[in-house]
């Protein structure tokens, strides 16, 4: 596989399962590519929303990875600006100018009210974020702790903006979603859509306000005692 690999794409902390990854996870990853001459990208969208004192840590604090990496990140997740698309790709400079050449050919640049914004969200007082942080961590412990009163068994995540919840044995992801909107009118979403490898998993996202939360919380818990799989 590693022969016919042109590029590997790591996302940390993680969307859809909100996994984290250490320094040697990174230095493996690393490792491999540069014996492999396999681009390594990393989608870094979510390292500014991490919980417990956790800090996600990027790729390019290996020594020597900038030779085989490209980083990305955006102000989507970090600075509330999703949909405003403003990011950076930071790394190997050979990359990086051949995906400033499609760039280039693609658009004539972004819109400038939107840099004009991103200029000031990044040159202001960042202390805001760690008070943004805490109620995302407020909402993740709210999910964890109805989920697990209920009787499902869940890791809390330490980064992104979700829980990634494995299903009782019995249960189709696409089954829970279905009855669980049905029956209690609460959303989550099958992870089936992410890949096969999500089957047997849904993922519940922070990003609903912490009244909508708890509401959903509420119904679920009400509402999981009288569910049955479908047959």
């Amino acid at each position: 596989m590693l022969r016919r690999a042109r590029v590997l794409w790591l996302n940390y902390p993680n969307n859809p399962t909100g996994a984290t990854a250490d320094l040697a996870f990174l230095q493996t990853a690393v490792d491999v590519c540069r014996r492999s001459d396999v681009l390594l990208c990393h989608d870094a969208a979510y390292a500014a929303v991490t919980f417990d004192g956790y800090r996600a840590p990027s790729v390019l604090e290996i020594p020597g990875a900038s030779e085989i990496a490209v980083e990305f990140n955006t102000l989507s997740k970090s600075h509330n600006m999703a949909g405003w698309r403003v990011g950076v790709a930071v790394g190997n400079r050979q990359v990086l100018a051949r995906l400033l050449a499609i760039k280039t050919h693609a658009d004539s640049g972004h819109f400038r009210p939107a840099l004009d914004a991103a200029t000031t969200a990044l040159s202001g007082d960042q202390s805001w974020l760690a008070d943004r942080n805490r109620i995302y961590q407020d909402r993740r412990d709210r999910i964890v702790s109805a989920l697990r009163g209920a009787g499902f068994s869940l890791p809390a995540p330490r980064g992104s903006l979700y829980v990634w919840l494995p299903l009782p044995e019995g249960w189709g992801a696409v089954d829970f979603c279905s009855q669980l909107l049905h029956e209690a009118l609460v959303s989550v979403t099958p992870g089936v859509v992410f890949g096969n490898c999500g089957e047997g998993y849904v993922r519940l996202s922070l990003a609903a306000p912490t009244e909508r939360v708890a509401e959903a919380m509420d119904r679920l818990t009400e509402w999981w005692p009288s569910a049955r799989p479908a047959t």
